[in-house]
């Protein structure tokens, strides 16, 4: 780096810099400036970071920078929220799977994707992202009729549905069941993962069993344009799911949550996500 061309040194450390903040150790090659500024953006993690710019200065020290050089600017978090994606984008560019997989409608005006007809489960996820730590906000609602069957999210979504995890928001208190079965019109509400789907390559329907009962948390049927605000926290194993502010769901997987997230519906016609 000529430093006659650069006043000083910007480090960008990325959304999923754990591995750095673990160890506490950094390993970097850099030629002397003036000034050595640092923005970090991190993801949600249980790491302690409060001796990092101590521990930053003193790896830049070995590298022959003095610590008094460095400053560091901020610490960020990610966050993703689906009233910050642009909603035309998610309705043209993400996959969309499950049965009727293209009945959905996207509203110009309100920036909304609504599911046209009372069909079996389908839904679409982000193909582009894969991440163990973050957290995923929207808001969804049933905008017509009376039907108090299914809508909600998905997450840990690799290549396709299958193996993913599902959190199902039902209009109508049902019974929860940790068995795995084929969703027909409305199931309780809770954490599931997608097991499998029927063999059908057109229009698969996807098998589910119960990991998490949320069976009390519903959404009010017929009361159209109330709108539930769905919160997912992805922390490694850990998935936590707030509805409306109150934690319904925080569950350990097996192994870290990763691949991407999205939304469904089933059987409810007008699930609207915003």
């Amino acid at each position: 780096m000529n430093s006659n061309l650069f006043q000083g040194i910007s480090i960008l450390l990325g959304v999923l810099c754990i591995n750095l903040l673990s160890a506490q150790n950094v390993n970097m090659e850099v030629q002397q400036g003036p000034n050595i500024d640092v923005v970090m953006t991190i993801g949600i993690s249980d790491q302690n970071i409060d001796d990092f710019e101590a521990d930053l200065g003193a790896a830049l020290e070995n590298k022959g920078i003095p610590a008094e050089k460095l400053f560091v600017q901020a610490f960020e978090r990610s966050t993703i929220s689906s009233n910050a994606e642009d909603a035309a984008a998610i309705f043209n560019n993400w996959t969309r799977w499950g049965y009727l997989k293209d009945t959905w409608d996207f509203n110009d005006v309100t920036k909304e994707i609504k599911r046209q007809d009372n069909d079996y489960m389908a839904g679409f996820f982000d193909p582009t992202f894969d991440s163990s730590r973050y957290t995923l906000e929207v808001e969804v609602a049933s905008t017509e009729g009376t039907d108090n069957d299914d809508m909600g999210i998905t997450f840990g979504m690799a290549n396709g549905p299958i193996g993913a995890y599902l959190f199902n928001l039902s209009g109508l208190v049902r019974s929860f069941t940790t068995t795995e079965f084929m969703p027909s019109h409305g199931f309780a509400s809770g954490l599931y993962e997608i097991t499998r789907d029927d063999g059908n390559l057109v229009d698969p329907r996807h098998y589910v069993r119960g990991l998490a009962d949320a069976s009390s948390t519903v959404f009010t049927p017929g009361a159209n344009n109330i709108w539930y605000h769905v919160k997912l926290e992805v922390n490694g194993t850990n998935a936590k799911i707030w509805v409306d502010d109150v934690l319904v769901v925080d569950f350990d997987a097996p192994s870290p949550i990763t691949g991407s997230y999205g939304f469904f519906s089933n059987s409810q016609p007008a699930a609207t996500f915003r």
